[in-house]
């Protein structure tokens, strides 16, 4: 098996959950919680092991999400629209995940579509509803969106 990965292409993509960061930033006597800007988490005149980096928290009980990436490899509006989409596809996911009235359907439902669990979940997430983004960047050559769903 790690053959097969190994002659794999590298993934151009990081994600990474950082966990929940109400819990790791609570007061105690050995740490404090930091507020506004944060400076960059690795050197910027360093190569960049990956294209984009997405990294997912929990922040005062809401999923927040930051991607990374370089100004110099994307021009921001099309990372702005491709950052909404991904925003837009989360948000659904959490309103389908959290439905009660939600119906949860398999492929073996729809005999004749011939959908596969993929096909049917794209289907389930262009008939929810869509949300906003709010955006965040920083001024270096590697820049940050951001989003609280």
């Amino acid at each position: 098996m790690s053959s097969k990965l190994s002659l794999m292409p590298q993934a151009q993509i990081k994600f990474s959950y950082l966990g929940d960061l109400d819990e790791q930033t609570r007061p105690n006597d050995m740490f404090e919680q930091l507020t506004g800007q944060v400076t960059p988490t690795r050197d910027p005149r360093a190569g960049r092991g990956y294209l984009f980096e997405v990294r997912g928290y929990i922040i005062d009980g809401k999923l927040g999400i930051t991607w990374v990436y370089s100004n110099a490899l994307h021009r921001s509006a099309t990372v702005d629209k491709l950052f909404d989409e991904f925003v837009r596809t989360v948000r659904k996911l959490i309103t389908l995940s959290v439905s009660t009235e939600a119906e949860r359907f398999s492929p073996s439902d729809f005999p004749l579509a011939d959908l596969n669990e993929k096909g049917l979940l794209e289907l389930e997430y262009a008939l929810a509803e869509t949300g906003e983004s709010t955006n965040n960047t920083d001024d270096n050559d590697s820049h940050e969106r951001a989003a609280v769903a």
